[in-house]
């Protein structure tokens, strides 16, 4: 079974009336990255998981094909990637053997799921704002998109160092510094320089040759 995150926090609803003949969908949904993220088709498929949710006070279904089945869609939602934004949680592994962040450790006691949330909390935002506050006339990133943030993810574990601020704040300088990364060389067939976006900055392989000097004359 998966369970509807925040569920409690979000739905209030008198138990002792049976299931609810409604759920709330709230505005600042809007201005939620995660939300933002989705496609059209995959919103209307997370609504209505919410409203096969509140037969069972915010448990859902594992099973795709259920959830499709029951809620009449047109196609299987991406159980996974609901997971993966946050929207949905479980103890179990996903579907397709996709690992889960919240896998008990084989070897050591199981964590509560807060405990594993704070483990693995990361600062996405701040790492954003100081790509675009140093790198202010490279592409805006308009949608934090959850591929976009398992780069981030992937980077700052890469090194204990990656973990603190300042660090980041030196790696967007360093490419600063950079003639080619920055736009500022001509392009043969004189095409518009190129610049580095920020996702391009948060692939290991690329990073790896920024670290070498690789694109600094």
């Amino acid at each position: 079974m998966l369970e509807v995150s925040n569920w409690d926090k979000w739905q209030t609803f008198r138990k002792d009336r049976g299931a609810p003949p409604w759920i709330k969908v709230y505005r600042n949904l809007l201005s939620n990255e995660q939300w933002v993220s989705l496609s059209d088709k995959e919103k209307g498929q997370l609504v209505s998981i919410w409203i096969l949710a509140a037969d069972k006070e915010g448990k859902i279904s594992d099973n795709p094909a259920m959830i499709q089945r029951m809620a009449m869609l047109d196609s299987k939602p991406n159980i996974n990637k609901f997971i993966d934004l946050g929207f949905l949680a479980t103890n179990r592994l996903p579907l397709d053997n996709q690992e889960s962040g919240l896998r008990p450790q084989l070897d050591a006691p199981e964590q509560s799921r807060v405990e594993q949330s704070r483990a693995e909390k990361i600062p996405y935002q701040s790492i954003l704002d100081l790509y675009h506050n140093i790198l202010t006339d490279h592409p805006k990133v308009r949608i934090y998109s959850d591929g976009k943030k398992r780069k981030v993810k992937g980077l700052y574990k890469y090194d204990s160092k990656h973990k603190e601020l300042a660090w980041w704040d030196s790696y967007f300088n360093h490419v600063k510094k950079s003639m080619f990364l920055t736009g500022q060389v001509q392009s043969r067939d004189d095409r518009k320089p190129w610049k580095a976006d920020f996702e391009w900055l948060m692939n290991k392989e690329n990073f790896a040759k920024i670290v070498d000097g690789k694109y600094h004359e």
